[in-house]
């Protein structure tokens, strides 16, 4: 007889989560309730639930254990709705502290920087060059990148075409041209090879791709000898969400080069604190000056 746990693994695949996604969030799961679902589902107490998230909180940041108890809340939901316990002993467990919000970026300066290091280092390290640019200059997701397969990149006479067909959410699907000097590593990089292949393929890797482990340690790398602070993937996914807004870029086309479905999710996780401002001050000078130059000074 399937465990409450298996069960609710079947029902995360029949949602259409990732097997990856699905695999961790299990794990999680089990991890938190140390043996408790072994037992009646009925039994666990709330104040088991509630001494160990506190014990979690003082060990993890903030997004990290609120994330779990977020985890863990929708698993004891789940045990509700299907009728195998009468109440949530998580439900009324508050999380802990404040979330930060997004990760740490590269201002402009620093980010030029990274640029330049890795468009010079590519003849040294083509892949490792290749993935941070793909990431700074388009704003993907690590698993964006990680799981593109050679038949996603559209190469046609002057430009390429990167395809993403699913993705975190539905508005993840979209189409991003590549910009130089990306383009023209990407086309050396995957000539001649089977449409199948991943970009970044991996015989080591269980999954057939480079992992977010690599793409971790050759950003940090990149970051070390370019001499700019050393920054998540995410990070640098944010950093271009705040050079696009400081350049004035629409923010519904922002939020849609990044895959999201507003640009409340863009401006909540994403920008650095002030940029809009900023922005809006850049935009407001444009307007006055070129009156002042249209109408010839103010008399």
């Amino acid at each position: 007889m399937a465990s409450v746990v298996e069960k609710y693994e079947e029902h995360l695949v029949a949602k259409g989560n990732k097997a990856r996604a699905i695999a961790e969030t299990i794990r999680r799961v089990r991890s938190f309730h140390a043996g408790d679902l072994e037992r009646s589902i009925g039994d666990v107490p709330h104040g088991t639930i509630s001494d160990r998230y506190k014990a979690m909180s003082s060990e993890l940041a903030a997004d990290t254990h609120r994330n779990r108890l977020a985890e863990v809340k929708t698993f004891w939901r789940w045990v509700v709705m299907r009728g195998l316990a009468t109440r949530s002993p998580a439900e009324a467990v508050e999380p802990i502290g404040r979330r930060n919000k997004g990760k740490p970026q590269l201002r402009r300066s620093e980010a030029r920087e990274l640029f330049l290091w890795a468009s010079q280092d590519a003849s040294a390290n083509p892949e490792a060059s290749l993935a941070v640019l793909m990431v700074l200059t388009l704003g993907l997701r690590a698993s964006e990148l990680l799981e593109r397969r050679v038949r996603d990149v559209d190469v046609g006479e002057d430009s390429v075409l990167l395809w993403i067909d699913m993705g975190k959410t539905r508005a993840a699907a979209r189409v991003l041209e590549v910009p130089e000097p990306a383009l023209s590593m990407l086309r050396d990089w995957i000539a001649d090879r089977p449409g199948e292949q991943y970009v970044f393929a991996s015989k080591d890797s269980r999954t057939g791709h480079r992992d977010l482990s690599w793409l971790r340690k050759v950003l940090r790398s990149l970051c070390v000898r370019a001499k700019v602070p050393v920054v998540c993937p995410h990070g640098l996914r944010g950093t271009r969400a705040t050079l696009a807004v400081e350049a004035g870029l629409s923010a519904h086309i922002i939020a849609r080069e990044l895959g999201h479905e507003s640009f409340v999710t863009t401006r909540k996780h994403y920008l650095a604190e002030g940029v809009e401002e900023k922005a809006s001050t850049k935009a407001f000078m444009r307007v006055i000056e070129g009156g002042r130059e249209k109408s010839g000074g103010v008399s």
